[in-house]
């Protein structure tokens, strides 16, 4: 992986922000995601669609919004496994709605 700066999955998350307490926040993340030489991974491609599609978030995006946002951050370097198969992953949670087990 060649960058400079490894984005965590906050940062992704504070970047789709619009709530106005996190605006600074909100402000930064879209700076690092713009003017960085920045990389992720796949666990941190997994923990974001799993949280930004959550039904327990405010604003909540839906499957085809969060692919969208992954599959334009899989151009950038991704550590772990190869990007294809980050999307098979997702299409394969989509066609089997396979969801995080989450025991609360």
């Amino acid at each position: 992986m060649n960058a400079e700066v490894f984005i965590d999955t906050n940062v992704f998350l504070y970047a789709l922000s619009d709530r106005p307490e996190e605006l600074t926040k909100a402000e930064r993340a879209r700076q690092l995601l713009m003017n960085e030489n920045w990389g992720w991974s796949v666990q941190v491609a997994g923990e974001f669609y799993h949280v930004a599609t959550s039904s327990k978030r405010q604003f909540r995006l839906t499957h085809s919004s969060a692919m969208d946002y992954i599959t334009t951050w899989l151009s950038f370097p991704t550590a772990s496994l190869h990007p294809s198969t980050v999307r098979q992953a997702l299409k394969l949670r989509e066609r089997f709605q396979v969801s995080y087990w989450d025991p609360r």
